[in-house]
């Protein structure tokens, strides 16, 4: 079974608690993109709260009030950012997703969308930082720590319509999956190796590893994930 249907996930501690996946072109500068995974935030978690974080290229997560929170930033340096309205912090898995479609750019919040920023014409920027999880910068500087559990984390190099979003939120995917630039199913749910990492599930091989890149931070750990809901989307309000 996977991590839709019980298996495990990644939890975070809001403290000190990192993992990164390297810097790759599978997952930078992408011209049409689509990022997504359920994340379930700790009612105590403060601040603004990362599921992923690649610098000045993308982030996903909630502000400080809370709330949904994706930001693209594009080659050419224009930022657009889309904002729910509803507190997060919930202690309740939710599946979140932003989208890059070469014009614009989407939120969405349990397959709901929540609003668009528009007016882009080019991909999404190239920094060559890598891919932090569950903070801000994955190294001895990191901030935004998040408190609470992630699961199911995609990078696609296709603009993912709603109706593929929602299809997906239960699904679990092979690696010869069209578009799939990296996807980390988080299933392992133990180390039984002492790699301290989760495979990367796409064809890139664009391994999770946990800890900081630098030294000064630990690494999540593993719990059962517990998402619920079924193919149908009825429990996240659309069917």
């Amino acid at each position: 079974s996977g991590g839709l249907l019980g298996a495990s996930c990644l939890t975070f501690d809001g403290t000190n608690d990192i993992a990164s996946i390297p810097d790759n072109g599978a997952i930078s500068g992408l011209s049409l993109m689509t990022v997504e995974g359920w994340a379930k935030y700790d009612a105590d978690t403060s601040g603004f709260s990362y599921i992923c974080r690649k610098e000045s290229e993308y982030q996903l997560g909630i502000n400080s009030s809370g709330y949904f929170y994706s930001w693209i930033k594009e080659a050419g340096g224009t930022e657009r950012e889309v904002l729910g309205t509803v507190n997060l912090r919930d202690a309740k898995w939710h599946h979140y997703a932003m989208v890059w479609d070469g014009s614009k750019a989407i939120g969405y919040l349990d397959g709901k969308k929540l609003g668009e920023a528009s007016g882009g014409t080019a991909a999404v920027n190239n920094s060559g930082n890598v891919l932090s999880v569950g903070c801000r910068d994955a190294d001895a500087t990191a901030s935004s720590w998040m408190k609470g559990s992630i699961d199911e984390l995609r990078v696609w190099s296709t603009a993912r319509t709603v109706t593929q979003i929602r299809a997906g939120m239960f699904t679990q995917y092979g690696s010869g999956e069209g578009g799939l630039a990296g996807y980390w199913k988080m299933d392992e749910g133990t180390d039984t190796d002492g790699d301290d990492e989760v495979a990367d599930s796409s064809s890139n091989s664009n391994v999770l590893t946990f800890g900081a890149t630098s030294g000064g931070a630990n690494p999540p750990s593993w719990a059962t994930s517990g998402i619920t809901g079924g193919s149908n989307g009825a429990e996240h309000g659309f069917t």
